[in-house]
């Protein structure tokens, strides 16, 4: 679907998300509306819903830029922590079914649910992000978005109704959220195969084996909320998100009534925060934040110690950085008189080469905030 990069705002200094589509819509028609529906998505404003800022084609390449949450996602967790408690796992699930309620509430579905897509904010709170592929919940045309002969969306988690390019309503997201918890509680999404082909084949050709056949000890009423959400046809499924939301909040009382993992969390929320602090405070970068995240639940370490012993803290003091700079403009004079002329792309050309020359470690902040007092004395 497309690279995600963390990126600042200029103007605002405010960090985000940019998410780069490596596709083309194929119509101006189809641009339009890609445009048009992004518009909508960015209308959708929850706690449990990852803001999208703007949708927009620069160059011919379609970016959509979002709320960025340092935290990972439920993919990342399940990766570093193996499957979630189920207490847990009800309880991320539930937040996701809230945010994708908010959506429905003005008219739009995500068509993408699945683990990558759950995101973590520095609290714990779990967001559903990606908007990418949201479409009018009033639409009937599954297709809308779709490349030559091709579905988008992610065959492991998509109902088959998108997978046939048939119409989708709400039940159609509930199918892909069931498909996330099934993921959360074992490991391993509902299907599997050698390749897409055979991926759509098990999706469109048989029913998902029961999550208690990977993890037996699931208490019995959780595994049939589950394949109940992964129903072939749409009627069998719930119909409405708030009639699975009931059902999960019943399950989780339950759950807590027995003393099932109730007091377990997915998230160390004290722990995030702190690498969080650390990331906004340019200590480390967002992609050193992530690969912190997963060694943070492999290991049970803080991450100060983290950062400290992989040797990942960034440079920040503005002399060391003003050295660079120096240096960088010293060896592109002419780079820089193109600069002074009014080339006002070339800053993001200087911020490369400076970053460069620190070997990674120079906080992107101050190495722009240093910058531009440098090359506009």
């Amino acid at each position: 679907m497309g690279e995600v990069y963390e990126a600042e705002h200029l103007d605002t200094h405010r960090c985000v998300a940019l998410k780069v589509l490596n596709h083309t819509l194929a119509t101006v028609t189809d641009r339009a509306r890609f445009l048009r529906e992004g518009q909508l998505a960015a209308s959708v404003n929850h706690p449990n819903s990852v803001y999208v800022f703007a949708t927009e084609e620069i160059d011919g390449t379609l970016v959509i830029v979002m709320e960025l949450a340092s935290g990972g996602t439920l993919k990342d967790v399940v990766h570093a922590r193996g499957p979630m408690p189920p207490a847990a796992a009800v309880d991320a699930i539930l937040q996701v079914i809230d945010g994708l309620e908010a959506a429905a509430a003005i008219g739009v579905l995500h068509r993408d649910v699945k683990p990558s897509n759950c995101f973590v904010d520095s609290d714990g709170t779990v967001k559903i992000g990606d908007f990418g592929l949201s479409i009018p919940a009033q639409a009937q045309d599954a297709t809308q978005l779709t490349l030559t002969g091709t579905v988008l969306g992610t065959p492991a988690f998509a109902p088959p109704e998108q997978l046939r390019g048939e119409s989708l309503d709400v039940r159609s997201d509930l199918y892909a959220t069931g498909a996330t918890l099934y993921y959360l509680l074992t490991g391993q999404p509902p299907f599997a195969g050698d390749g897409v082909v055979q991926v759509v084949a098990n999706v469109l050709g048989r029913d998902a084996d029961s999550p208690k056949r990977l993890r037996p000890d699931l208490p019995d009423a959780l595994a049939q909320v589950v394949q109940r959400c992964l129903a072939k046809d749409p009627e069998e499924r719930y119909q409405t998100i708030k009639e699975v939301a009931i059902e999960l909040k019943e399950l989780r009382r339950e759950l807590e009534n027995a003393g099932i993992n109730a007091a377990e969390s997915p998230l160390p929320a004290t722990e995030l925060g702190a690498l969080v602090r650390l990331i906004d405070g340019g200590n480390i970068s967002g992609k050193q934040g992530k690969d912190v995240l997963v060694e943070m639940f492999k290991s049970g370490k803080p991450a100060q110690a983290i950062i400290e012993e992989q040797g990942l803290v960034q440079v920040s003091d503005t002399g060391e950085i003003d050295t660079l700079i120096d240096g960088v403009i010293a060896a592109n004079a002419d780079a820089l008189a193109n600069y002074r002329a009014g080339k006002e792309a070339l800053f993001g050309f200087f911020v490369g080469q400076v970053i460069k020359a620190s070997k990674g470690k120079a906080n992107p902040k101050v190495v722009n905030e240093r910058l531009r007092a440098k090359l506009n004395p």
